[in-house]
């Protein structure tokens, strides 16, 4: 195995673990949780919104784009709803809108993974000729 598909292995596990510390975390250790859960977030949303403004969309298969596209937009929407219950006084809050952040961290990080997995396949989600 080489150093890159190591280290697409590696984000593949790491986003999988996005999935439940954006849960746990927060509820687990109050303000630095959800720090770390905002934190994420962030990285998400940037390094998305990089690769399209890159013209990586022109160079993949339909669902890999969507899922391109729909990651930053979930992360961000997450950041919006719920920076401030995450980074208040106990990091955890109990409003709809707050679960609703909750979900959407969820679905950045699962949204990711799938990327992820995509792109460890031989094809690694990217449009042949022809199509």
């Amino acid at each position: 195995m080489d150093a890159a598909r190591f280290g697409g292995y590696a984000l593949l596990v790491s986003a999988g673990a996005g999935v439940v510390a954006s849960v746990v975390a927060p509820r687990r250790w109050g303000r630095a949780g959800g720090a770390c859960v905002t934190g994420g977030l962030s990285v998400l949303a940037a390094r998305g919104t990089a690769m399209i403004a890159s013209g990586s969309l022109r160079r993949l298969q339909v669902m890999p784009g969507v899922l391109l596209v729909a990651e930053p937009v979930c992360a961000s929407a997450g950041i919006a709803l719920g920076g401030r219950a995450w980074l208040g006084k106990d990091g955890v809050g109990a409003g709809p809108l707050d679960r609703l952040a909750t979900v959407l961290a969820v679905m950045s990080f699962a949204i990711h993974a799938i990327r992820q997995a995509i792109y460890l396949t031989p094809a690694r989600g990217r449009r042949t000729h022809g199509t």
